[in-house]
């Protein structure tokens, strides 16, 4: 299993995009609460730039249309702490960014195993790998599967789950009058096919987070925030459309709205309203 890890990380080059591309893309991020469902969301349209040529391999991310839903009376709760920018985790690629546990160092602190049956994925046979670190409680560890094409060794998703001790490295933990500890993270990564070349799909980070009240212990909640990236085209990129002040660097500042109008994501006009959103802006209406 080691063995075909390794030509797979070797095949990323020729099983990926190698020059410069860009994608548009739909990012959505929530945060729940128990018995009340979504309490804050902010959607946006991405475009993301990947230059995998580049020694050191980079990629940046413009905000083009953004919105912030919120419900004001709930989100005091987590006063303190505010959306890091989730979208450094969800729009990272292979091509530009390999998992740590596919890093030559890294690999010989996890143990694999492979599957005997195999899976398909759009008519395409496909090797489910399972990996988990060989320390219990490691720094960092994460626990999952590997779906790998045997063909042509390409990775086709990720999805895995890190140890607790580590879920409080993602977070944004500002000291405050709210103390967050972070109880699980799960993260997955899909990719597919686009002109012979396999491109980031869809990827998505769900977490598990406490918050209490740190002053007068008036509450003790556990919340879900989930961090989500569609890609919807992928174009060659001849030239970089992002500036360095443009480059986005918080999920924090997106426009407040309660509307939902189809017209707001003009001229992307065929994004429908999440569910969520939809929810949450008839609750404040």
């Amino acid at each position: 299993v080691r063995i075909m890890l390794k030509a797979a990380v070797d095949s990323i080059k020729a099983n990926y995009n190698a020059s410069p591309y860009y994608q548009l893309g739909f990012y959505h991020e929530q945060v729940d609460l128990p018995g009340l469902g979504p309490i804050k969301l902010n959607e946006g349209v991405l475009r993301v730039e990947r230059f995998p040529d580049l020694k050191e391999k980079i990629e940046k991310v413009k905000l083009l249309r953004g919105r912030r839903i919120e419900w004001k009376g709930q989100t005091n709760k987590i006063n303190g702490w505010g959306f890091q920018n989730g979208t450094q985790l969800v729009c990272r690629s292979l091509e530009t960014g390999i998992p740590d546990f596919l890093e030559k160092k890294q690999m010989k602190k996890y143990d694999f195993r492979i599957d005997s049956l195999m899976t398909e994925y759009e008519d395409l046979p496909l090797f489910i790998i399972h990996f988990w670190p060989l320390q219990k409680g490691k720094k960092g560890g994460k626990e999952g599967t590997i779906y790998l094409e045997p063909e042509t060794k390409a990775i086709v998703k990720i999805q895995y789950k890190m140890v607790e001790k580590s879920v409080n490295e993602l977070l944004d933990r500002k000291i405050g009058p709210v103390k967050v500890d972070g109880k699980s993270a799960e993260m997955v990564f899909q990719y597919r096919k686009f002109k012979d070349k396999w491109s980031l799909q869809e990827s998505k980070a769900i977490f598990s987070v406490n918050f209490e009240d740190n002053l007068d212990k008036k509450y003790n909640i556990n919340t879900n925030i989930m961090m989500r990236y569609v890609a919807f085209e992928n174009l060659k990129l001849m030239k970089s459309a992002i500036y360095d002040n443009e480059i986005l660097t918080s999920t924090n500042n997106f426009i407040a709205t309660n509307s939902v109008n189809s017209e707001y994501w003009l001229p992307y006009i065929y994004l429908p309203n999440t569910t969520e959103a939809s929810k949450l802006s008839n609750i404040l209406r």
